[in-house]
């Protein structure tokens, strides 16, 4: 396989030439050209419609007309409720977010929106007191996007949500089912600590059921002993963007790549580069299907505040096969 690049400064192995190429062509969908990558730039709502707090990575309709967003104001008050906002695309631009009503007065993450545009699917935490602490369990929800009031629905297939434990409870991401995306052969893809399982943080697909649920989940065969989270996949399951802080990368999170292989599995992950990454945390990777740029959260400082907030980079790319 022959790869064409811009040089050896972008990227440190010929494979990640291939990798930000192949990103770009698979989330557009139209073939690949000379491979170029734009400075990284905020993400235009995080940068005019949200003042201060955290601003989390999107999620897409499968059209790219609608962006859905949680924000949280006031991240160092953990009583502060995060937020769900919807944008949409006007002349090319989002225009101001709304405030959603989803889960008032709780925490809640990740949304993403089904294959098919009609539902959202959400982590939400319930709290709880336990041995004199308050506890945030999160758990995964799916919402009916044609529901007017947009209630949460808990996925109640077994295995999938996990309980608090008192033996887990001040383990901050045990039990805390994240992140879940849904792909056009109904796997369930999501995030957590689990008990018993590789690491800290660990990927997990869920395959459906015959009764329109999800079996009990596997794990992602290179989850690591470290964190591995923050999977994202384009719906036809070809290849994973996922955050880890396995060793040799370049800060605390990094941003990877791992690719579906003919036979099923999955191929080692392979690290994006210090384009990308950073000295900080880099997680939560997205594509926004019309304009094909990488989008991902980062609390590399900006100002002084080190903040999370949403970074976008731009891939054009060409790859000989």
């Amino acid at each position: 396989m022959a790869i064409y690049g811009q040089g050896s400064s972008i990227l440190e192995a010929p494979i990640k030439h291939l990798i930000l190429s192949a990103i770009a062509v698979l989330a557009s969908g139209t073939a690949a050209h000379a491979q170029q990558q734009t400075a990284l730039q905020l993400w235009q709502p995080a940068e005019e419609y949200f003042d201060g707090g955290w601003v989390f990575t999107p999620s897409f309709s499968p059209d790219g007309q609608t962006a859905w967003v949680v924000h949280w104001a006031d991240p160092l008050n953990l009583a502060e409720p995060q937020a769900l906002y919807r944008l949409e695309r006007e002349g090319g631009r989002w225009a101001s977010p709304l405030k959603s009503d989803v889960a008032p007065n709780k925490l809640l993450d990740w949304p993403s929106v089904s294959p098919d545009g009609t539902t959202l699917f959400l982590s939400i935490a319930e709290w709880q007191v336990m041995n004199g602490q308050r506890i945030d369990d999160f758990d995964l929800y799916t919402i009916d996007l044609d529901d007017p009031v947009m209630t949460p629905r808990l996925i109640t297939s077994s295995g999938v949500n996990t309980p608090k434990t008192p033996q887990n409870a001040t383990r901050g991401y045990a039990a805390n089912e994240t992140g879940p995306r849904l792909l056009a052969d109904g796997t369930l893809v999501f995030w957590t600590e689990r008990d018993g399982a590789t690491g800290g943080r660990d990927i997990f697909f869920a395959a459906p059921n015959a009764e329109g649920g999800w079996l009990p989940p596997e794990e992602y065969p290179h989850n690591t002993v470290k964190r591995d989270s923050h999977p994202w996949l384009p719906v036809d399951d070809s290849y994973m963007l996922f955050a880890s802080n396995r060793p040799g990368g370049y800060g605390r999170d990094d941003l990877y790549y791992s690719q579906r292989l003919s036979d099923g599995g999955w191929s080692e992950p392979c690290n994006l580069g210090p384009e990308i990454n950073s000295a900080h945390d880099d997680n939560a990777p997205g594509i926004d299907p019309l304009t094909g740029a990488l989008l991902f959260s980062s609390d590399r400082p900006l100002g002084g505040v080190d903040f999370y907030r949403v970074y976008e980079a731009l891939l054009e790319g060409e790859y000989c096969e």
